[in-house]
């Protein structure tokens, strides 16, 4: 007697074969995916029919709900993208002034030792302060502290310049420190 098999058993036939054909599939998905498929395998057969239109409702209704959110929050877009303007603008004029800096700041340094070098110790007394200043005000920048370390360098020389100057005639000293007394 060859029995038939009955509709719950063919059921059961097709949802194990399809679970030992998502269990193949399982290794491959995400972390995220993992407990859906699980849940999905042990649907039943109907279950798993039903399930595209399920996820087109689902996918429905939460697109009204971000259309909803969208709507009743659209002052905050604007603000932020308005915000997101401000900041490329403030990103982009700081980038500017630091590729300035880039080129300026190591001419400071050279600057002041050409000054001394050339006998323009106003010209480097002024950049030493300026580099003294900058020091004071941007204690925890290296950059200008380096800076401000490679200038104290010229400073010795600057000062040994100044009090020979200072030893010879009192006219070329007037000159040195462009003082028109005459």
């Amino acid at each position: 007697m060859v029995m038939e098999p009955q509709n719950g058993d063919i059921a059961v036939s097709l949802s194990a074969s399809v679970a030992s054909a998502m269990a193949c599939l399982l290794p491959l998905a995400s972390v995220s995916q993992q407990p859906y498929l699980s849940e999905l395998l042990s649907f039943t057969l109907d279950r798993l029919h039903k399930e595209p239109e399920l996820l087109r409702v689902d996918t429905e209704r939460i697109q009204r709900q971000m259309l909803e959110v969208a709507v009743g929050n659209y002052r905050a877009f604007i603000s932020a993208a308005d915000a997101l303007v401000a900041i490329k603008e403030e990103v982009s004029s700081i980038n500017k002034h630091l590729e300035s800096m880039i080129t300026v700041i190591p001419n400071l340094k050279s600057g002041c030792t050409e000054c001394v070098r050339n006998g323009n110790y106003d010209e480097a007394l002024d950049l030493e302060a300026f580099v003294c200043r900058l020091s004071t005000l941007h204690p925890k920048l290296p950059v200008i502290q380096a800076l401000a370390a490679e200038v104290r360098q010229t400073t010795p020389s600057l000062l040994s310049q100044l009090l020979q100057k200072l030893r010879s005639n009192i006219q070329e000293c007037l000159a040195s420190m462009k003082c028109d007394c005459g």
